[in-house]
Formats: structure tokens, sequence, C-alpha cells
């Protein structure tokens, strides 16, 4: 779901896009899988992640686009 990560599913993590401790339902309508580092960084609340009207997921980047964290290394 990030720009330039390409983690394989298999190393990722499924995140909560509304949080259960706020309602969200643990299914796949509510889940995305995003790599740790990512995961990471939606759950310190600088990015974001919404699903489309059309089913496709938009990540709302940080404002210093320069800055855009990578995947971990393997």
């Amino acid at each position: 779901m990030f720009p330039g990560c390409h983690r394989v599913p298999g190393w990722c993590d499924a995140h909560h896009v509304v949080p259960w401790t706020r309602g969200g339902a643990t299914d796949l309508d509510n889940l995305v899988l995003v790599c740790r580092r990512h995961h990471v960084l939606l759950h310190e609340g600088r990015w974001r992640l919404h699903r489309d009207p059309d089913g496709t997921w938009t990540t709302d980047l940080p404002a210093r686009a320069g800055s855009l964290p990578g995947p971990e290394p393997p």
C-alpha cells in the first residue's frame, strides 16, 4: 500500500483501518496488509490509509515527500 514498498504478503502485518478499539471489524473490508515498518508509521498516526469508493486503497503521505520511508531491509 505504500509507494516503493514491495514486501510480499508473508512478510506483512494485517492492519485494521478502523482500529478494533474503536469498533473496527476484523474482516477483509477493514484490513490491509502492510510491512512492519509502514505498520508502525500508521500506528504513530503520521500516515493514513483509506479505501476509495471503487475499492482501491489510497495512502495519504506525510507533508515532506522527500523523506518517504522505504521498505525495511531483508
